[in-house]
Parts: C-alpha cells; sequence; structure tokens
C-alpha cells in the first residue's frame, strides 16, 4: 500500500542527495522530470525508482559553443525540412515545437554526459533567468512536472503534479506534438509502478488536436510536423498494442535526386519506384499515427476556438466533455451562462463555453463571476495564465495575487506577474515573490534599446509633452502616479518588445489629461528593418488614462499624429506639420483619423509635384538639344 505524499520545497534537499547515489549533480541547472518524481517516490513513498536518465535543464548563451551528441535548433526556426526532423533529437524534438509557440525558453542543444542529460536552453532575453517554473511549464505529463532548483536547493511543482501524487492517475497536462504525447503517455503507463490513466480520453485529446485548425494551419506552414524518426517509431511499435484501437501507424516515404543541385526532398508513393540514387542517405522514411475516428462535433468546436492555446488548454477541455457533473452544478452552470454568456468580451462568458459546467464546480456566484470578469479585462495577460481554472479557483488566485503584489509596490507588481510570471508561478506565494525579487534586481540594470525617433509636435499639441520611458524607475513613477501597472512592463520594454510613451499637459494638474501609451512594431515582427526604427509600422496596443479612464480625445488624436509621422522627414514632415498647425485643437479632437488623412493628401500633394517637376525637366532638355542642334546647322555660337 503506497504511502501518502505531502509536497514541501525543503524535500529538494533529499530529492538530490538520492540522485547523487546515481551521478554527481552540477552546481547550477535545474534537475527536471521523470527523475525527480522517480526520487519522491522512492524517498517519500513506496515505489521502487524508474531512474533511465537525470535531465538537467540549464540556461546558455546563444552564441556559446556546446559540446553536444545532437543539436536540435528547431526553436530557432521558422519553418521545417525533412531533414530537420531526421537530424533532430526525437525525445526533445516535440517538446521544442512547442516552447517556440507558448513563449517559455528555446531548446538550442542537448548534450549528455554518463546519466546526466544536458538540455541547454535559452530564454527570450539575455536578462531573463531561466526558472524551474518555466521548465515545468512546457512538460506535457502531470507526473513529471516538478523539478529541484540547484541554486537554492527548492523542490518546485505545480498543481497537476499534486493531483498526480494524491491520485496516482496519469494526465495529459498540455501537448508537444500529439504522436510524442501519445506515445509517451503509454509509455509511462506501462513503466511507472503504481499509476493507472485513461487511454480513451489521452486518445481523443491528441485526435482533437491532430485533426484541428491550428495545427493544420502550422503543419502547412511548414512551422511543425507531426512525423517522427526511427526512435520514436520502435517506442510506438513498444505500445502499439494499447493506441491501435484509436491510431493508425501511417508510413511516409520522402527521397531527393543528387543529380540536380537545386532538388528539394518530396513525399512518395511508398510503392512508387524511386530513381537511382547518385549517393547514401537520399531516402528517408518517417511515420506518423492518424486518428482512426472523429471527435465530437461540439467538442472539437471548442479546440478550434481556443488557436495557439489548445496546445496548452485543449487536455482540461475534452477531460471536461467527459467528467460526469451533478444536477446541481448543471442548474449553477444555466444560471451564470444567462448572465455571462451574451456579454461582450467576457472572459468569463468564453470560459464557461470552453469549459462548459466544470467552470463552475465550488463556489461560484454571479459577484465572483463579475469580480474575475473585471480584473481579467483589467489585465489581460492574466487570462491565458488562469486560464482553465473553475471560477471559484481563479478568484482565490486573484485574490493572493493581489496580496503579493501589495507586499511589494502595488499595481507595478501586479504589472510585473502579469508579463513574467507563468501558470505555475501563480500557484505559490513563494513562486510569485521569488519573481518579483529578481525582477527588483534586474531592475537596477539599464534598458539597452535604441530610443525611437519621436515627430516634433505641431502648434497644435504646443501645450503637451511627450516622453519615452525607457528606465525601471521611469514606468514604476509612471505606474505609481497614474495608477496602473505600467510599472511591470520592464521586461517587453527590454526586449523591444514595446515602447512605453507617456502624455502629459506642460502646465497645470489635471490628471485628466493624463495618459499612458504602449507601442509595438507590426513591420519589425514581418522582417521590416529595426525594431522601432523609422520604416517601424507602429500600433497602440494599449492606451490608459489616469486611474485607467479611457484617455482625453486631444491625447488619442496626438498619438494618431506620432503614429502617422513617424518616419517621416523633409518636405512632408514640414507640410504635416503646418497642416495641424492650421487647424484647430477642436476639431482635432472629434476625429483621430485626422492624422492619417493629412499624410494621403501630403502623399497626393508630392506626386503631383513630382510629376510637374519631371514634366518641366523634360521641357527643359528639349529646349537644349534643340538649341544643340541649331549651333551646329549654322556653324558658328550664339550668345
Amino acid at each position: 500500500m503506497s504511502r501518502k505524499i505531502k509536497l514541501d520545497a525543503e524535500m529538494g534537499v533529499q530529492v538530490l542527495e538520492f540522485l547523487g547515489q546515481y551521478q554527481q549533480m552540477p552546481e547550477r541547472g535545474i534537475v527536471a522530470g521523470q527523475s525527480v518524481a522517480s526520487a519522491i517516490d522512492a524517498v517519500f513513498g513506496s515505489h521502487a525508482p524508474v531512474i533511465n536518465d537525470i535531465d538537467i535543464f540549464r540556461k546558455v548563451r546563444v552564441d556559446k559553443e556546446i559540446g553536444c551528441s545532437k543539436v536540435n535548433h528547431t526553436a530557432g526556426r521558422h519553418s521545417l525540412s525533412v531533414m530537420d526532423l531526421v537530424e533532430e533529437n526525437d525525445g526533445y524534438q516535440g517538446m521544442s515545437h512547442v516552447l517556440r509557440m507558448i513563449d517559455t525558453y528555446s531548446i538550442q542543444s542537448v548534450s549528455r554526459k554518463d546519466l546526466l542529460n544536458f538540455v541547454n536552453c535559452t530564454t527570450q532575453t539575455v536578462d531573463q533567468p531561466l526558472t524551474a517554473s518555466k521548465v515545468l511549464a512546457g512538460f506535457d505529463l502531470n507526473c513529471v512536472r516538478v523539478a529541484v532548483d540547484l541554486d537554492t536547493k527548492k523542490l518546485i511543482w505545480d498543481r497537476h503534479f499534486e493531483r498526480f501524487i494524491a491520485t496516482r492517475q496519469l494526465e495529459v497536462s498540455m501537448l508537444h506534438t500529439p504522436n510524442h504525447t501519445m506515445v509517451r503517455f503509454l509509455r509511462k503507463l506501462q513503466t511507472i509502478p503504481g499509476v493507472f490513466g485513461d487511454i480513451a480520453t489521452a486518445a481523443e485529446i491528441c485526435a482533437g488536436v491532430s485533426k484541428g485548425k491550428y495545427l493544420g494551419k502550422m503543419i502547412e506552414a511548414k512551422q511543425i510536423s507531426v512525423m517522427f524518426g526511427q526512435k520514436m517509431h520502435d517506442q510506438s511499435v513498444e505500445v502499439g498494442g494499447a493506441w491501435a484501437p484509436y491510431f493508425s501507424l501511417e508510413t511516409h516515404k520522402f527521397y531527393k535526386d543528387d543529380r540536380s543541385r537545386t532538388s528539394s526532398w518530396k513525399e512518395v508513393d511508398l510503392k512508387e519506384p524511386v530513381p537511382e540514387w547518385s549517393g547514401p542517405g537520399e531516402e528517408v522514411k518517417l511515420w506518423s499515427l492518424g486518428a482512426r475516428g472523429d471527435l465530437d462535433v461540439s467538442v472539437q468546436r471548442k479546440l478550434d476556438k481556443l488557436g495557439a492555446a489548445v496546445l496548452t488548454h485543449g487536455p482540461r477541455v475534452v477531460y471536461e466533455a467527459r467528467r460526469t457533473k451533478s444536477q446541481s452544478v448543471a442548474v449553477k452552470f444555466g444560471e451564470m451562462r444567462g448572465i455571462f454568456g451574451n456579454r461582450k468580451k467576457s472572459v468569463v462568458g468564453w470560459s464557461l463555453d470552453l469549459f462548459g459546467e466544470g467552470y463552475v464546480e465550488g463556489h461560484a456566484i454571479e459577484d465572483i463571476g463579475h469580480k474575475v470578469d473585471d480584473f481579467m479585462r483589467r489585465h489581460m495577460g492574466f487570462c491565458g495564465l488562469l486560464m482553465g481554472l473553475p471560477m471559484g479557483a481563479q478568484y482565490e488566485s486573484i485574490k493572493r495575487i493581489r496580496a503579493i503584489a501589495r507586499e511589494f509596490d502595488g499595481e507595478a507588481s501586479l504589472g510585473v506577474l502579469e508579463t513574467q510570471a507563468c501558470a505555475v508561478d501563480l500557484e505559490r506565494d513563494d513562486l510569485m515573490r521569488e519573481v518579483l525579487r529578481l525582477d527588483a534586481i534586474e531592475s537596477k540594470k539599464p534598458f539597452n534599446v535604441v530610443p525611437m525617433q519621436l515627430a516634433r509636435l505641431p502648434h497644435a499639441f504646443r501645450n503637451y509633452e511627450v516622453r519615452e520611458l525607457l528606465t525601471k524607475g521611469d514606468l514604476m513613477r509612471e505606474g505609481s502616479q497614474n495608477r496602473h501597472c505600467v510599472g511591470g512592463y520592464t521586461s517587453v520594454v527590454k526586449s523591444n518588445t514595446s515602447r512605453i510613451l507617456s502624455i502629459r499637459p506642460k502646465h497645470g494638474r489635471d490628471k485628466t489629461r493624463w495618459s499612458t501609451v504602449e507601442l509595438r512594431d507590426q513591420g519589425y515582427k514581418h522582417g521590416n528593418g529595426t525594431a522601432f526604427g523609422h520604416k517601424a509600422n507602429l500600433v497602440v496596443t494599449q492606451h490608459e488614462g489616469y486611474t485607467r479612464l479611457k484617455p482625453d480625445d486631444v491625447n488619442l488624436a496626438l498619438v494618431e499624429y506620432l503614429i502617422a509621422m513617424h518616419g517621416k522627414q523633409g518636405l512632408m514632415a514640414y507640410v504635416m506639420r503646418k497642416s495641424f498647425r492650421t487647424g484647430t485643437l477642436e476639431s482635432m479632437a472629434k476625429t483621430v483619423k485626422t492624422a492619417r488623412s493629412v499624410v494621403g493628401s501630403v502623399y497626393e500633394t508630392a506626386s503631383r509635384l513630382s510629376k510637374r517637376l519631371q514634366s518641366a525637366a523634360l521641357t527643359l532638355d528639349r529646349m537644349s538639344n534643340a538649341a544643340r542642334d541649331s549651333e551646329t546647322t549654322d556653324g558658328r555660337t550664339r550668345p
């Protein structure tokens, strides 16, 4: 009979001592996954350990030379080729695919030393640390979502692993690629002692995601692949009896003719004869699992609504759809759907639609629903982090988040958690405090970004000033004075994801005319020049007034002017400023489209002027030619 295990952060020391019997642990990094779970079972439970290797996740520089057995650059690629799949380490191929999408960290390479398997990772920015919480956010099964930070010797886990320890039920927490996750799920059922799992539901999750719209688009764009190589093929065959009722093993053959340098890999029919090869390695076989049937239409529709979030929240949708609920929960669900179902941009209404009756289990009443909805509207970054939790659990998490933020500096700390924490961090107070502590250390370092070249304001806006906020202190002050959470936006500014502008009148203390703007560069996103440079395609992602009120119309018009004028120089900039000088501030405040209409008229004027200049140049050229011809005919020079 197994002993009930109560998880505690201090258990990390004993876990490391146990693993040290197999291999000496490095001083830094994060040991995570099956080896840690097995150590907990052996030391604090009653099951025999299953330790094939010990995964050590560590942060490296992108340009650092790492001696490794196989390099996996998938996370940094924009498209995949057949050889990408053949050359990758099968054990981390699916994982690196999904990490690129959920934006936690990237796997650059994998190296091995005896039992130690070093997973070399990079984060979004050089300064951003690789935390155990971020590592766990990329694990697909609940039985492995546990880690020990080698620096602090603390044990870190999430609610998925806590549920596994309590029930010994294996579940899919998220997906890497459906094929990889399905095979891993079945292999864990066979190798981990004392566990059970619902194979049919796991198969529905993997089939539903693999047939969904999002994954289909990613496969079509060659940004992800559900095919796998020989190693995963052998592992899938080992558990073939378990997945055979739900999937069929499909073989894909590719060839490339070496006689042409421009030839690319092409998939061919298995029975089709292949041309003569001019060298080895020109014929490749890959495999995939094809679902034998379709998921329930209503559940498939919910998965498709999730978009990219289907990888992280799709499993919860399917588990909730299969779970039996009580009659009282069904009544409560109907009441809540009547209140929030028709509300525009309601996160609660959206969650009711996606997760069904399971969303209102527990403490869920109308007042709590309004509070959750209001918080999510004000802090959209928390929507993805708290998605999938029941309404009551979301409300409890929000109260804890607010309490931890107040321990530091209120709204600014709320912004830090919104932009830097992951879902695992929000489950525990100590992890949230650690995120804020690390941010406080980073806040002392200056931002390494090039300031935007903001256009000079015209006479109409002579009483206003605009400042770009490029230090942690500036962001903190802006958030504190305007009473919103921009103080926590350090990471997005440092990573060149966003830029923050502060707009205020030069004179007077009318706070209703204060506002803060977040800008992003869509042009840079699509490879157009330098981020926030003169070719930037600027868009407003947020524009908040004092205490989150709607900004004044003049502030809105000013921002439109700055966007329209960005990168404009010379005559065009002069004409646009003059246009704003001759207009009235009141007329501009009525519509924020004035600046763009002025840009259009200036372009038309410049185009007409250019045509006239070209015509004049042609006339002068003709006159000059005529004069030269006349001189040649007369034989003498004209004065």
